[in-house]
């Protein structure tokens, strides 16, 4: 059992022979961030994203406040677990955050899976910074997608890769086009960019004239980020930003999106980047369109999915 003192800033693990009575056998921390207080942990074993590498152990730790984007976050840690203590890997990228963007915190493993299979984390899709303010109703907050977990070892280092579980919802699909196209929501987008010599590029999902989200790749300064700054309702002073996570060099350009009717859900560089946003747009419309900073078409290949409701629909009997 892992168990967080929050002020602390330590993660302590117990075992126990019959749930009843527990010992302490290790304690971890303090590390990586403590600007806010810590909860939520999970220990996992996650495999790798080849075949040949070896399996590796991630502690996730939820923290509030003290995330890059403000507010709520969680930072994870790779390294090794021999059934009593947590040892940190000091490779490169073995410390991270599970999500870059504002709205996905406190995520959680499914227990029961079959032998074999990825651990899957489903996080809560908010920020105490304004999970009060929230103009909906009659519900206020939503999960994010569920997401399998493996580790991918590269040039760059390694990485907790995340791949969400949405084929299951997929219905038809059409192939992207560099010219503006009309989405039903909710949808899937699936984009692989070439190499480009664009200082920036990316997407906009246009709900009107005056309202988009841009979702991009900023070869300066070499980041990946979503703009909701003029995404519609600001909810709170904090809201309407721009969230960014690093990219790593060798890693590819390409891009799955979710977008639901207010929220958007991103996953950068063969999963490496995890970005999860609440939007508020003015209207149920949505219209893809890629963009570059000069205006020309970046070569791009990719499809749109239409994705069916998870809600199940009445009987006409």
């Amino acid at each position: 059992m892992a168990v967080s003192l929050p002020t602390e800033h330590k993660i302590q693990f117990y075992s126990s022979p019959n749930l009843k009575k527990w010992n302490l056998i290790s304690e971890f921390g303090p590390a990586g961030s403590t600007a806010g207080v810590w909860e939520c942990p999970d220990l996992l074993r996650i495999p790798p994203a080849t075949k040949g590498g070896k399996d590796m152990w991630a502690l996730k730790i939820g923290i509030n406040p003290g995330s890059p984007q403000g507010g709520s976050g969680e930072q994870y840690f790779l390294g090794s677990f021999n059934g009593r203590s947590f040892t940190p890997s000091t490779m490169p990228g073995a410390y991270g955050w599970t999500n870059h963007g504002k709205d996905d915190y406190c995520a959680i493993s499914f227990n029961g899976l079959p032998k074999g299979q990825r651990p899957v984390l489903i996080g809560w899709m908010n920020n105490w910074q304004y999970a009060a303010k929230l103009p909906t109703s009659p519900w206020r907050g939503q999960m994010s997608l569920p997401r399998r977990l493996s580790i991918l070892k590269d040039d760059a280092g390694l990485a907790l890769r995340q791949e969400p579980v949405i084929a299951p919802l997929r219905t038809t699909s059409v192939p992207l086009r560099w010219t503006a196209q009309e989405a039903a929501i909710p949808y899937e987008l699936d984009v692989h960019f070439e190499q480009p010599g664009e200082r920036a590029f990316g997407i906009r999902l246009y709900s009107d004239k005056e309202h988009w989200t841009e979702i991009g790749f900023d070869t300066v300064r070499k980041r990946f980020y979503i703009d909701r700054t003029r995404s519609g309702a600001t909810v709170s002073p904090g809201f309407p930003v721009r969230t960014v996570a690093p990219l790593a060099p060798g890693r590819p350009y390409d891009l799955r999106l979710v977008v639901d009717r207010s929220s958007v859900e991103a996953y950068a560089q063969n999963g490496t980047i995890a970005m999860t946003d609440l939007i508020y747009p003015p209207s149920p419309h949505s219209t893809i369109q890629f963009f570059s900073q000069s205006g020309k078409p970046v070569k791009v290949t990719g499809r749109v999915w239409e994705l069916r409701s998870i809600w199940q629909q009445p009987s006409r009997n």
